[in-house]
């Protein structure tokens, strides 16, 4: 019986170890080859499952920012655009997303992201286009909100009216300008800004009232500790009178029509005199050289004849022309002095002369006056 209890014992025992063994993990360097296997294939799925993941929600958002900036929504597009560019960076989605800043009125912003492209992208086929656009932007005008008081004062930027008066909002370069304020009867006011890329300012300035210019008197004033009232003091000597200047009288118009026909007949005399010694030298040349080839002599003592009629005519013309021109001259003499004012002062004697002149061309008269 006793044998038989330790047979069973021993057997319970056995039976215990034996479940202990099975029920633990085998070591680690024992795990089957095919497990490790399938681990890894797993997790190469899972990786580029996520890529995938990736650049399907790059494409959608970049879809989506297209539509929405064709449609004239640059907010959306530009929101869109940055969860493509997020999600998988793309040099291309920079030049949208500056675009988008553009049109929303950020220069600054696109400018930054067109240089992120050309820093990576040194040698794109559009870098000087780029590069220009980068310059363009950075030349964009700020604004300047100008006030004064009194308000009205005419706004000069740099020197130019820009034909504004305050309250007034101006476009400004990037740089450093002066602005000036104008406005009659107020001292004039000036400042300086420092304009950035697209920037805004406010400029107000309180004008200074200008006092009017104090008049100074034109009369001579009186000394101080001068004669007190009552009593006399040192009479100056009156300045003596100086007499009035003669103002010469005007001269009758007879003088001056006598004048004119005198002019006119000495230039028709003058004339008439030059074509008379014309016609004389004609003469003289006409009948030096005879008669022309196949012209009859009765023919040519008419042309000579013709010739010194006119000569003659031309002579006498300027005679009459002469005496004409010396009797105006003498009657516009004697008009002068039968019309003109007699003169308080010593009168000179004047003598009047005049003189026949006779030329071997024709005659005259001189007339000469001393006074």
């Amino acid at each position: 019986m006793q044998r038989m209890l330790t047979t069973l014992a021993a057997v319970t025992l056995t039976a215990l170890f034996a479940s202990v063994a099975l029920a633990s993990p085998p070591p680690e360097g024992e795990k089957p080859k095919k497990e490790k296997k399938e681990k890894k294939e797993k997790a190469e799925k899972k990786g580029k499952k996520g890529e995938k993941d990736k650049k399907e929600i790059a494409k959608e958002a970049f879809a989506a920012g297209k539509a929405k900036f064709e449609a004239g929504d640059f907010q959306g597009a530009l929101e869109q655009f940055t969860v493509a560019n997020d999600t998988l960076p793309n040099p291309f989605v920079y030049l949208k997303i500056a675009e988008c800043h553009e049109k929303l009125a950020s220069p600054l912003d696109a400018v930054a992201w067109l240089e992120k492209y050309l820093a990576e992208k040194p040698d794109a086929a559009n870098a000087k286009d780029i590069q220009a656009k980068i310059d363009s932007l950075k030349a964009t005008p700020g604004k300047v909100s100008a006030t004064s008081v009194p308000e009205g004062a005419s706004l000069v930027l740099d020197g130019e009216d820009t034909g504004k008066t305050t309250p007034a909002e101006l476009e400004v370069a990037p740089g450093e300008h002066t602005l000036g304020f104008k406005l009659e009867g107020y001292a004039e006011d000036s400042k300086t800004i420092e304009m950035t890329t697209a920037g805004a300012q406010e400029l107000s300035v309180e004008l200074v009232k200008q006092e009017p210019t104090e008049m100074i008197s034109e009369e001579y004033p009186e000394e101080e500790g001068g004669p007190a009232e009552g009593e006399e003091g040192e009479v100056a000597p009156a300045e003596e009178e100086k007499p009035a200047e003669e103002v010469a009288a005007p001269v009758n118009k007879g003088v001056w029509a006598a004048a004119g026909i005198a002019g006119a007949g000495i230039v028709s005399a003058t004339v008439f005199g030059i074509l008379a010694l014309n016609k004389e030298a004609d003469f003289e040349d006409a009948k030096d050289k005879g008669p022309k080839e196949d012209e009859t002599y009765d023919h040519f003592t008419n042309r000579l004849d013709d010739i010194k009629s006119k000569g003659k005519t031309f002579a006498i013309v300027c005679d009459v022309s002469w005496g004409v021109a010396a009797a105006a001259t003498v009657a516009g003499i004697i008009t002068y002095y039968v019309t003109r004012p007699k003169a308080k002062k010593e009168t000179k004697v004047s003598n009047l002369t005049v003189s026949p002149l006779v030329t071997s061309t024709g005659a005259g008269a001189g007339v000469g006056f001393n006074y």
